[in-house]
């Protein structure tokens, strides 16, 4: 039996990184155009089933946010879980080597 799975929405802001962060994939990882969004697509689908997979950090721009690390890719994806709706928001997608929105 499957777990019951959440739903996702994407913030604007986060919508607009994402799309940013995969034109820039595009165009400069020619080997491994795909990888981005590949990597993008499991973690969403995991959060989906596992929503507190991501660690919890704080942050003075979003209210309780977890972080997940892209690993292949070096991105942090940081969303907010909503339990009683079961709806995971995706607020914000970050180069791990950039200063963290937390904190």
């Amino acid at each position: 039996m499957e777990a019951s799975r959440y739903t996702t929405v994407v913030a604007p802001i986060a919508s607009a990184q994402i799309d940013a962060a995969l034109r820039w994939w595009s165009r400069n990882r020619r080997d491994s155009r795909g990888a981005l969004a590949r990597e993008l697509e499991v973690a969403i689908e995991t959060i989906e089933h596992v929503p507190r997979v991501g660690r919890r950090v704080r942050s003075r721009h979003f209210k309780d946010v977890r972080r997940l690390l892209l690993r292949a890719t070096g991105h942090h994806l940081y969303y907010q879980v909503n339990l009683t709706r079961r709806q995971i928001r995706i607020v914000y997608l970050r180069h791990a080597r950039r200063r963290p929105v937390t904190r």
